[in-house]
């Protein structure tokens, strides 16, 4: 084995970060800002829950919410309607 054959071909100047290409960062990135707005969503949806659709005169005209609350309510018991907000988001 000559001394140019045991050598390891060395990367071009620029075109890694920390020893990673650099689509990693872009791909880290991309799964960062998913999270993001995920749980964003999240708490938009649950706030409009709450804020909107269970106050008096909106949540009579949904057809069957009684029955589905009373089911959700004999499984966690009593909810506020946060919790209960909270419940249906992670059904």
């Amino acid at each position: 084995m000559t001394a140019a054959t045991a050598q390891a071909p060395t990367p071009a100047k620029g075109r890694d970060l920390f020893g990673h290409p650099r689509g990693l960062v872009v791909l880290a990135g991309t799964e960062f800002w998913d999270r993001v707005s995920f749980n964003g969503m999240q708490a938009l949806l649950t706030l409009y829950l709450v804020g909107q659709l269970f106050t008096p005169g909106h949540i009579e005209k949904i057809v069957g919410f009684a029955g589905f609350r009373a089911v959700v309510e004999a499984v966690f018991g009593h909810l506020t309607t946060l919790g209960l907000a909270t419940q249906i988001f992670g059904l």
